[in-house]
């Protein structure tokens, strides 16, 4: 009895250590990095036409309490220059993420400043802020620029070979996925609009939040709105549990690919579904995150092949002089 504890007990360990601790791929690091600061560059962008607004001492909040402006580059009451300078800092560390050059200065520079902007203003504010501002700073830990990246090619030039590192970080991003769908389905359960199937027919009826108008067959069609919206909660209540089945990850992302690119399309959620599909790039293998990186190299080529300036008359691919 006590040996059965003492196996069961060490093949937990084993297991757990491994769950947190095993080599991590540096290519699902790598395409994190650019994804997350493509999202914190969107993000911060957002903000370039409404910085008097949102953002100085001159707009809807001239006056924060230090539980606000504590940590912050902005102060309690920043002027329109230093707004402006502060945003400008976002965008350039977003930048240089992306392109991995001095990453982990970058990516402190990055989470820090974005936190400011999200700190500063909360009238301006969502949970699609906060979701951005949660990656900026999980990457932070993250050893993200070893392969894809300036630095690396510095490394490399150096004779330096990446190493491999622990997948922790990764980790830490794919429970907190997991969670933003745990406390969706809390939130919506004790509403009787999910649960009776109307709730999407409500949120597409919400013109100041729609990006398109809804058409009347849609919203007005009770089966394909109770289909709608028991299969949103449906999604949500499942992903936490089934994505980490192997053979479920793949048709899981695929779906939720959709629907946040779908929620993005309709809604005026802000930055929220980009950082979703952010955080799901945790979930990626190194063969997989790889096939994403390559994607924009294989959509040029193929563009090349069947441009018209590289076909001839007879449909073959014209050969460069």
């Amino acid at each position: 009895m006590i040996s059965s504890l003492r196996t069961r007990a060490s093949s937990f360990g084993d297991s757990w250590m491994k769950f947190w601790f095993a080599p991590g791929p540096l290519q699902t690091m790598a395409l994190f990095r650019i994804a997350s600061g493509v999202t914190t560059l969107f993000a911060s962008a957002s903000f370039v036409f409404d910085v008097e607004a949102m953002l100085s001492r001159d707009g809807v909040a001239p006056k924060l309490e230090m539980k606000w402006t504590s940590l912050s580059l902005f102060g309690e009451q920043p002027s329109l220059t230093h707004s402006y300078i502060v945003l400008a800092l976002t965008i350039a560390a977003a930048l240089l993420v992306i392109v991995g050059w001095h990453t982990r200065v970058a990516a402190v520079v990055a989470a820090v400043s974005f936190a400011s902007i999200v700190r500063r203003d909360v009238w301006a504010l969502n949970s699609g802020d906060l979701l951005v501002q949660c990656m900026a700073v999980y990457l932070c830990f993250m050893p993200s620029a070893r392969v894809w990246s300036l630095d690396a090619r510095r490394n490399r030039k150096k004779g330096r070979v990446p190493a491999a590192t622990a997948l922790w970080p990764l980790r830490v991003v794919q429970l907190q996925i997991c969670a933003v769908y745990v406390g969706t389905v809390v939130a919506k359960a004790p509403g009787e609009f999910w649960l009776d199937g109307t709730a999407v027919s409500y949120a597409l009826r919400m013109q100041d939040i729609t990006r398109i108008p809804a058409f009347d067959f849609v919203t007005q069609n009770v089966y394909l709105i109770n289909t709608l919206t028991w299969a949103t909660i449906g999604f949500e209540i499942l992903f936490p549990i089934l994505i980490w089945v192997n053979r479920a990850r793949r048709p899981l992302l695929i779906g939720g690919l959709l629907l946040h690119a779908s929620i993005h399309f309709v809604f005026m959620v802000g930055p929220f579904s980009i950082a979703m599909l952010t955080g799901y790039v945790a979930f990626l293998t190194a063969a997989q995150a790889a096939w994403w990186y390559d994607l924009p190299k294989r959509a040029t080529a193929w563009y090349r092949r069947h441009s018209p300036d590289m076909v001839d008359d007879e449909g073959d691919v014209a050969l460069a002089s």
